[in-house]
């Protein structure tokens, strides 16, 4: 629940042929430290009594434990009026015990505006210039079809807002589906590989095997075939000592009867 919610219920519990619904406004006019009322309510009808009502509306908790702590901004306004109101978004808002004893409070239930605790009559002081002038300022700027044409702009505003949730929610949900479904592309690659390699990858030896690959992947071609080059002379020149080793072994094989047909010296 809104303010612009609540405030569109209000409008519609003082309606504009019985009471004149005055939204904002200031304890003065050209004043920096002024006070403001969410709502000023004068009603119209002599037979149901002529009163001033003042209200504010609260729908989070931590707004209404602020305006607790500071009293004097409602009785800025409040001391100039026969009722004051404090409007919840719901019953969560203000806990039993509460509420100050000259206020009265409407809590918002099922969307309608329910009175849970009766506002005391007040005995207002007279109404100051500056207070005086505070109202006429903003009754003349909430005349009706300007009034008509705010409650058009705060539906507009609400709407547009519902419409951003929406859309946000809406690319939420698709980065989400984006991102799952790269997390299940990359999982099957990972799986891929583990069946491949007879490699699991865990975060224990993960950094590990990174290292291998990327020092793997960076061996260059030309790299690769000098070393083969070079094992491949070795390998020649291995095989030429060995060829010599064998010709020398038959060169001495070959020589071996000779020496035997040489007669022995006797001495």
């Amino acid at each position: 629940m809104t303010t612009a919610d609540v405030m569109a219920l209000l409008r519609a519990r003082y309606p504009k042929n019985e009471y004149a619904f005055m939204e904002q406004v200031r304890s003065s006019t050209g004043n920096s430290f002024a006070r403001s009322a969410d709502a000023l309510v004068m009603s119209f009808w002599q037979s149901r009594g002529i009163h001033l009502s003042g209200i504010e509306v609260k729908t989070f908790r931590n707004d209404w434990l602020r305006e607790l702590k500071k009293p004097e901004k409602a009785d800025e306004i409040a001391r100039y009026c026969d009722y004051w109101w404090v409007v919840a978004g719901d019953d969560q808002i203000v806990k039993d015990a509460e509420l100050p004893a000259t206020w009265g409070l409407m809590v918002v239930q099922n969307g309608k505006l329910v009175i849970k605790v009766k506002a005391p009559k007040m005995d207002p002081l007279p109404m100051s210039r500056p207070m005086l002038a505070g109202i006429l300022r903003q009754a003349q700027n909430f005349s009706p079809a300007t009034q008509d044409l705010y409650a058009v702009e705060s539906a507009a505003r609400e709407q547009g807002r519902l419409l951003g949730f929406e859309r946000a929610e809406k690319d939420w949900k698709e980065k989400c589906s984006g991102i799952e479904e790269g997390h299940k592309q990359l999982q099957s690659s990972l799986d891929a590989f583990e069946q491949v390699s007879g490699i699991r990858i865990d975060h224990y030896n993960g950094h590990r095997i990174g290292e291998i690959v990327r020092t793997l992947s960076l061996i260059d071609g030309k790299v690769m075939r000098r070393n083969l080059t070079r094992a491949h002379e070795d390998i020649r020149a291995a095989a030429r000592a060995m060829n010599d080793a064998l010709t020398a072994l038959e060169n001495m094989a070959a020589m071996q009867p000779l020496v035997a047909d040489q007669p022995t010296k006797i001495s």
